[in-house]
């Protein structure tokens, strides 16, 4: 998380709130490059949430900024030129501004912004750009589920559709950390732009450092660790009834599909939890276990077999 709703500087003092630089101009370390991702950058009232040369790849970060500022500035830095720079599926709103600016490169590098839902004053300018969707910060409530402050109550995911592209090529991306998983840890296509690739939240946006999903394979019986407590999902297959032992009074199981959304959530009140599934078609789901106490998630796959 990269914050300045409070306490940022101004006039010569200003920064953005993550700025990187160069590496070496030759030799080793040349060609090293800034991998970032899975980040909230939220509100600077006079500088960029995020400014950056050299060689950067920056994907499946969600960017807000209503006080006067600006999201992406891509720009020279001490003299050097961004190099390679990959901008890809990253959701950035910023009221009145530039969403995302890519300035004086070095021409014998690509510098691709590709996939982004972007809705500023000027959403994206330089660049090589491909399927991004943009609008006006005014009208991003007309593709996505919730942009009124508080921070509690964005949800940046899309709106059914909106956010639909024809998709682009993962593979292009390869080198970077997890390309294929989206914000929130979900994995996801190229056919969707911006950091959700679901219609729908695992958790509210918060200022603090989000934790890590942990997702088990499918298996007959799995058993997870959270808050140090042994926790037994069963039977897999299963056609009605799903048995979950070992739980905390604290936890919240959530039902969901591959695309993010949720057939049912519930409280646990003791230590085992019987989950009436009869009602979900057949295919593979996932079960989410949530820790009310101490924010940890963790997900397990579930197949759901039809009925015979």
């Amino acid at each position: 998380v990269f914050s300045k709703a409070s306490n940022a500087s101004a006039g010569g003092s200003a920064r953005p709130n993550l700025l990187v630089g160069n590496f070496p101009a030759s030799g080793p370390g040349s060609t090293d490059y800034y991998d970032i991702y899975g980040n909230l950058f939220y509100q600077n009232p006079v500088e960029a949430l995020f400014q950056g040369t050299g060689n950067i790849g920056f994907h499946n970060n969600i960017l807000f900024n209503n006080m006067g500022g600006w999201g992406i500035s891509i720009q020279s830095h001490n003299g050097f030129q961004p190099r390679e720079i990959d901008l890809f599926f990253n959701t950035v709103l910023v009221d009145g501004s530039s969403g995302i600016s890519v300035t004086g490169v070095n021409g014998s590098y690509s510098q691709r912004v590709w996939a982004n839902a972007v809705f500023a004053g000027s959403p994206i300018s330089g660049g090589s750009v491909d399927q991004n969707v943009t609008a006006d910060f005014n009208q991003a409530s007309n593709y996505l589920n919730g942009t009124s402050l508080p921070l509690s109550s964005l949800d940046l995911s899309p709106d059914g559709t909106a956010l639909d592209i024809s998709g682009i090529e993962l593979s292009t991306f390869s080198k970077y950390t997890s390309p294929d998983f989206d914000f929130e840890g979900r994995q996801r296509s190229g056919v969707i732009a911006g950091a959700y690739a679901a219609n729908s939240l695992i958790w509210p946006l918060q200022l603090m450092i989000r934790n890590q999903v942990e997702l088990q394979d499918i298996s007959t019986e799995a058993e997870i660790y959270l808050d140090q407590s042994s926790i037994n999902i069963y039977p897999c297959p299963t056609d009605q009834f799903l048995q979950i032992e070992g739980l905390l009074s604290d936890y919240q199981i959530s039902i969901l599909d591959v695309n993010g959304t949720v057939f049912q959530t519930l409280n646990t009140s003791s230590s085992l939890l019987s989950v009436d599934l009869a009602g979900l078609p057949a295919g593979i789901f996932f079960i989410s276990i949530f820790s009310n106490s101490h924010s940890n998630l963790s997900m397990v796959k579930m197949i759901k077999m039809g009925s015979f």
